[in-house]
Order: C-alpha cells, then sequence, then structure tokens
C-alpha cells in the first residue's frame, strides 16, 4: 500500500509539471503535504512531515502497548527498599517470623512459634530457617506488587516424648518417638508488598519431611505479616 500510495504522489506531481512552469518550492511543499494527508486518510498509515521526513502519529490510532513486563522482582520483594522485616504468622506454625533480603530477590526468613505440619491434635515448639527466592512478578499496580516465591529450609520441631507424627511414616530400626525431631521443608506462597508503606503480607505453603526419629511427610501452611525497618 506504501509503494502504492508513492506511485500516485510521482504521478500527480509528473502530469502537474509537463503543462506549467515549475512551482514554487512552497507550493510544491504544500501539495507534497495534502497528497500525504490523502494518501494516509485511505492507506491508515501515520502521517509524515513534509519538512523533516519523520514520522508523526496523528493520535486517532490504537495506542502502542508492549505488554506486561515481568522485571526483576527484587524491587517488588523488598518493601521501599528496605532489608529486615519482623512479623506475626498464624497457620501451622503459629510464629514470631523474621525476613532478611540478601539480594533484592533473595533473602533468608525464619521462625519461631508452636505447632508444626507434622502433629495437628496439640501444640509443639517449632524452629524453621529458610532460604527463599522471588523469581517473577505475578503483577503489579501503583499501590501493590505480588511476587512469587519458593525456598527449602529445615525445621526444628520439639515435642513431648509421646507425639507422633500425623502421617505415621516409617520407624528406623532402634529408634523411637523421641521429643526432638529434624525436618526438611520447601516453602512456596505468594508476598504482597505495598508501596506506601514498609509491609509484606505473605500466604505460604510447606510441604515437608521428616528425616529424624522416623520417616515421615507433613504440610504446614500459614498467613502472615512483616514490618521492614
Amino acid at each position: 500500500m506504501r509503494v502504492h500510495a508513492m506511485g500516485l504522489m510521482l504521478v500527480s506531481l509528473t502530469s502537474g509539471a509537463a503543462g506549467a512552469t515549475a512551482p514554487a518550492p512552497s507550493a510544491l511543499l504544500q501539495l507534497d503535504t495534502r497528497l500525504i494527508d490523502d494518501v494516509a486518510t485511505v492507506v491508515g498509515a501515520p502521517l509524515a512531515d513534509a519538512g523533516t521526513g519523520m514520522t508523526v502519529a496523528d493520535g486517532t490510532g490504537p495506542a502502542s502497548s508492549s505488554g506486561t513486563t515481568l522485571a526483576a522482582a527484587g524491587a517488588a520483594s523488598t518493601p521501599q527498599g528496605r532489608q529486615f522485616g519482623i512479623g506475626l504468622e498464624l497457620g501451622y506454625p503459629v510464629a514470631l517470623t523474621i525476613k532478611y533480603m540478601l539480594k533484592p530477590d533473595q533473602g533468608i526468613a525464619a521462625g519461631l512459634g508452636v505447632f508444626s505440619g507434622f502433629v495437628y491434635n496439640h501444640s509443639s515448639v517449632t524452629i524453621y530457617v529458610d532460604y527463599v527466592y522471588h523469581p517473577h512478578l505475578l503483577t503489579t499496580g501503583e499501590a501493590f506488587a505480588l511476587t512469587w516465591y519458593l525456598g527449602g529450609g529445615a525445621q526444628v520441631i520439639i515435642n513431648d516424648r509421646f507425639s507422633t507424627p500425623w502421617v505415621p511414616g516409617i520407624m528406623y530400626s532402634g529408634w523411637g518417638y523421641g521429643s526432638v525431631w529434624f525436618a526438611a521443608r520447601v516453602p512456596i506462597g505468594v508476598s504482597l508488598t505495598l508501596a506506601q508503606a514498609p509491609l509484606e503480607v505473605f500466604l505460604e505453603a510447606a510441604p515437608s519431611v521428616l528425616v529424624f526419629p522416623v520417616l515421615s511427610f507433613g504440610v504446614g501452611g500459614a498467613i502472615g505479616m512483616r514490618f521492614y525497618l
């Protein structure tokens, strides 16, 4: 269409010049601009500035959109660029929780509280430490950013000696149920940070494998909030 339009312009200029004296440069400029406007109206192309040759948007076409860009999640996962957060989580466990960002998208999360993902019918003391990574933004706005994260960590559970896991599991030969258990966990969740306040709200599930004193499986999960200093 553009090649055809250029041909129409050249034919019009040539036929106009054949039977008349050479027009003034200003007259040619006005004629050229009118022809371009007419052709652009027909083909829907953006207008060209006859003086500069640059494309000029006419403001009537659809807005340009490059789609949603998933930026590095660092700025979003660290509220207002702060590194250390402290707060509370409710679920399994109910715990005091802290988080320290080692890099904009990577950090260490830890908690001290009660309940675990292995025993649901009575309380136990639990301590966990996780390495977490925020790979991508899920969505963002002027007032918030939402990222997802995953990680890996370790958990220590202190029970009374008569506690048994919800999933009985496999008991090692020569070992009974003791009062101190060790587990590996894989937290995965979503984190919402606010632009106007140094707050993080998170929702997390933590599948876990009990490795001592028996081999068993459990699932913890919690919702919580941290305030960043």
